[in-house]
């Protein structure tokens, strides 16, 4: 339950950092076959801005002994965009295009999916091992905010020791919102 409440906590503090090209996210993993971690970083982005890296991401962690950062894979890109009945006279379908700026108006979204495997030894210790997100891509562009280009988002998730926690083995997997934006 703390994870949740910690993970929607900071979707609305990085919401509140005027974050605009990622709109929020998700950090999550799951515990896999052998032992190892299944992490998958999930984010939104505003169709109108910069473009995704289809290669990969990186996440840091904090407090893991020796493990200081995870490359999660692209996965795919998924236009969102609310689609509603076209009207005669009215603009078109939102749509997320291509590329940067690809989109064809304010609402064009995009759900952007990274996923990776890793093996973290060790048990968390109380304060948890802590694993971060950060995107700095604000458009200059922005009116309602100065320097947008000096703001950007976290996406941040804790792992905390379960009670079922044995060394060098994964035991719990984390939350995760069962329905999109």
């Amino acid at each position: 339950m703390k994870k949740l409440v910690f993970l929607v906590f900071m979707l609305f503090v990085s919401k509140a950092v005027f974050s605009s090209h990622v709109m929020g996210g998700e950090l999550t993993w799951t515990c896999g076959t052998g032992g190892a971690y299944t992490f998958e970083l999930v984010f939104y982005r505003d169709c109108n801005g910069a473009e995704v890296n289809v290669i990969s991401e990186t996440i840091r962690v904090w407090n893991h002994p020796s493990i200081t950062d995870i490359t999660l894979n692209f996965v795919s890109r998924t236009d969102i965009s609310p689609s509603c009945t076209e009207v005669a006279g009215s603009p078109p379908m939102l749509e997320c295009g291509i590329g940067s700026a690809g989109g064809n108006g304010a609402g064009a979204i995009e759900q952007v999916i990274y996923r990776g495997d890793v093996m973290l030894p060790g048990t968390p210790p109380n304060e948890g091992w802590i694993f971060t997100y950060e995107n700095f891509s604000r458009s200059n562009a922005l009116t309602n905010i100065q320097n947008p280009s000096s703001y950007g988002i976290t996406i941040a998730a804790t792992m905390f020791p379960t009670p079922n926690s044995i060394n060098n083995s994964c035991t719990d997997s984390s939350p995760k919102f069962l329905q999109s934006p």
